[in-house]
């Protein structure tokens, strides 16, 4: 799931994402921010692929942490467990945020950055923490 989680990062960096409900701002030359989104719910080719690659990250990263959840219950591991459940739901709440923060009629207009770095703030703290884990372990004899 991890190495999912480092092709969608690579796809999502080459493929650019569509403007939509706001997000991401875009600032005109006069400093004004505009609503640079597609009429409708048009996306690009581009767009399309930006959005597909971005889901085993901001999918694979929960399900991989709410897996070693599991298992570090199994092993009466439970301050892991407790993080690794944290980080992942705290992870997809947000991200749920961020995808209603798109609806304008949700209140959370114009948040969706902040969501979305909060989700992604989430993940990938934990990723790190995964990974320290491993290196440290690996170094025991």
């Amino acid at each position: 799931m991890v190495a999912a989680v480092g092709i969608g990062l690579i796809g999502s960096g080459v493929f650019v994402t569509d403007p939509v409900g706001g997000f991401p701002p875009v600032i005109s030359g006069d400093g004004i921010s505009d609503d640079a989104s597609l009429p409708g719910n048009a996306l690009t080719c581009e767009g399309k692929l930006h959005t597909i690659c971005a889901v085993p990250i901001f999918a694979g990263i929960p399900v991989a942490g709410l897996v070693s959840a599991v298992a570090a219950a199994r092993n009466r591991d439970y301050r892991w467990a407790f993080y690794s459940a944290g980080s992942s739901v705290a992870m997809a709440s947000s991200f749920v945020l961020f995808g209603k923060a798109f609806d304008e009629r949700s209140g959370l207009s114009g948040k969706g950055g902040v969501f979305q770095r909060l989700s992604i703030l989430f993940g990938f703290g934990w990723l790190t923490v995964l990974s320290l884990r491993a290196m440290f372990s690996a170094r025991r004899p």
